[in-house]
């Protein structure tokens, strides 16, 4: 236990066993937890959930194993936003028609076969940074790679090279469904307000720059409209 200044004494917040390896002990004491999920990883039964309220109750009922089932919604929202601006745009987007994604494969979502194992399941992640993410996979069986990184509006997936579904893995990750086999897979945050900014930037780079020309050449420009006729042709009679 510890003991504050005041002399209470405090509970730690882990115990030793279970799930957390004590990994180092001085002043504090440091726990691994050896029950976590790597960054990414390999679920091969999935649950299509209609809605975020819908993963929510999937994923907290208490027989939820996020080894063995990930709750995957095919058409997700982007978060709500909490100031004036994203409220506004929010309430646009809901009076505007969109059109519906294609619906995914039932066939993502059929069980395993039985004789199946996930004991030779590989994951290496080979890149790890900011905006992207490169993965390498090995499954004798269909599945969904989850990564342990926040879904947003902007990221994009690719498996083996060519552009993949990204859904929402467990009500907040990114996941992706792959065949059997071998795959390379890359996630690239690329948002379309970053093109929309440089095209914006580029334009208005050219117009100042045309502004600026005519400010230089205008001088130059009033010389030679006010000079007599004469002068302007270049002779004389």
């Amino acid at each position: 236990a510890l003991i504050s200044p005041s002399g209470a004494s405090l509970s730690p917040l882990v115990a030793p066993g279970g799930a957390f390896q004590r990994v180092f002990r001085g002043d504090v004491k440091i726990y691994r937890n050896e029950a976590a999920l790597g960054a990414a990883f390999l679920v091969h039964t999935g649950h299509l959930a209609a809605s975020p309220e819908a993963a929510l109750a999937t994923i907290s009922a208490p027989t939820f194993d996020p080894r063995r089932v990930v709750a995957i919604e095919a058409n997700p929202q982007p978060p709500a936003s909490s100031n004036l601006a994203g409220r506004i745009l929010s309430r646009l987007r809901r009076l505007v028609p969109t059109t519906a994604s294609s619906p995914v494969p039932r066939s993502w979502f059929a069980a395993p076969s039985p004789t199946a194992s996930a004991t030779g399941d590989a994951v290496t992640v080979r890149e790890d940074s900011p905006e992207r993410w490169s993965v390498a996979t090995r499954s004798a069986q269909a599945g969904f790679l989850v990564l342990s990184q926040s879904w947003f509006p902007g990221w994009t997936a690719s498996v083996d090279g060519k552009p993949a579904r990204l859904l929402v893995a467990d009500e907040l990750f990114q996941g992706v469904h792959l065949p059997a086999g071998a795959h390379q897979v890359t996630f690239t945050f690329a948002p379309a307000s970053v093109t929309a900014g440089a095209v914006i930037s580029l334009a208005t780079l050219f117009l100042w720059l045309v502004a600026l020309a005519v400010f230089l050449l205008a001088p130059r420009l009033r010389r030679l409209v006010s000079l007599p006729k004469w002068i302007s042709s270049g002779g004389g009679h």
